[in-house]
């Protein structure tokens, strides 16, 4: 289970999950409804609550503004939001499992989340969280066991012409090709796509020191407030507890609204973020198209002479609109930032709630 990784207190002896009150932060998830009724136009599904986006953050760096002024309508009104209204738990081989396989199997794009204690070649996989533009589905391992791979799962996972998207595959593609024989294909990191973008519209070129978490770009990019995203604070010297906390068996409610939270949220991020992947070339193209359309039609003429006789030259307005990276390390700290070679070390951005429950 990701999560965020805060350092232990001074007093760390009383610093246990065991000892409610003592700790500075509570360990858990927000759940700001825990009614996850059951579905009736979608029988076996459970509902999951709407979610409304906002503009509002408790803190706001200054890549927050340039994400919002590029990516949104206006940095005050964030873009629609449209997520699975309903989760379904997979626990046996079943019309449920076929029907979630077929499901699956006929979506271009895919959200992606391995959940468990220490997700790596060594670790143990509790659940496969897969979501659609309709639904996620939550593939409960300590019922389905390791078969889940061989009668689908793999070949969803390996085929080149699904889109799996992950928010930072590292872990994940080491448990599975280890542990399962796995090999993923045709990936989108979301981890990765945030810090392309980071490096080509923000501080000089410098690359981002950190990757940033899952619900930081989550409420950065589209707005999803923290009350709508799960958080799971681990202690660094009491992470397993603070890890074996969470898991119930079966499934409770709560876990099953925190999985389906882990997921729910890949595909919105992975279309803004192809667009923030784009956003100097779909720029570009906007001038093509109407560096001469739009101009009168002496200038109209004047550039297509200029066009005919040299069609390889690269307009100077193109030039000037992508941005020039002089990697100014004393212009970064002059602005309080760290630069360590290529790299600054910005705002991890993990926005921690105050408001955190225990299980």
């Amino acid at each position: 289970m990701d999560g965020v990784i805060i350092k232990k207190d001074e007093d760390s002896d009383r610093n246990d999950v065991e000892s409610p009150g003592i700790y500075s932060r509570q360990c858990g998830p927000i759940f700001q409804d825990l009614n996850l009724r059951e579905s009736e136009d979608n029988p076996g599904g459970h509902l999951l609550p709407k979610v409304v986006p906002t503009s509002i953050l408790e803190r706001r760096s200054e890549f927050v503004t340039e994400i919002r002024e590029r990516l949104w309508i206006s940095p005050d009104k964030p873009p629609e939001l449209s997520v699975p209204n309903c989760v379904y738990v997979i626990e046996h081989y079943d019309e449920s499992f076929d029907k979630a396989l077929k499901e699956l199997d006929s979506a271009q794009v895919i959200g992606v989340k391995l959940e468990g204690l220490n997700i790596s070649r060594s670790g143990d996989l509790y659940s496969v969280s897969m979501s659609t533009r309709n639904a996620v589905y939550v593939f409960d391992l300590t019922q389905l066991q390791r078969s889940v791979f061989r009668y689908g799962l793999s070949y969803i996972l390996e085929c080149s012409e699904i889109t799996k998207v992950f928010h930072d595959v590292r872990l994940s593609s080491d448990m599975l090709e280890h542990q399962y024989g796995v090999k993923l294909n045709n990936v989108f990191d979301t981890s990765l796509a945030d810090v392309t973008f980071f490096t080509t519209v923000h501080r000089e070129g410098f690359m981002p020191r950190f990757i940033r978490s899952y619900q930081s770009i989550c409420m950065e990019y589209l707005g999803v407030p923290a009350e709508s995203l799960f958080f799971h604070i681990r202690r660094t010297n009491r992470s397993d507890k603070d890890e074996a906390m969470f898991w119930r068996f079966p499934f409770t409610k709560q876990v099953i609204l925190a999985l389906s939270r882990n997921c729910m949220y890949l595909l919105p991020l992975y279309d803004i973020l192809q667009r923030a992947l784009l956003y100097h070339f779909n720029r570009a193209t906007e001038i093509f198209l109407g560096i001469v359309r739009d101009k009168r039609s002496y200038e109209a003429e004047v550039l297509t002479g200029k066009v005919e006789k040299n069609p390889n030259r690269l307009p100077k307005v193109v030039q000037q609109m992508f941005p020039s990276w002089n990697m100014d390390k004393k212009k970064i700290e002059e602005e309080g930032e760290v630069v360590d070679g290529p790299f600054v070390y910005q705002d991890v951005g993990d926005n921690v709630p105050d408001k955190i429950c225990r299980f």
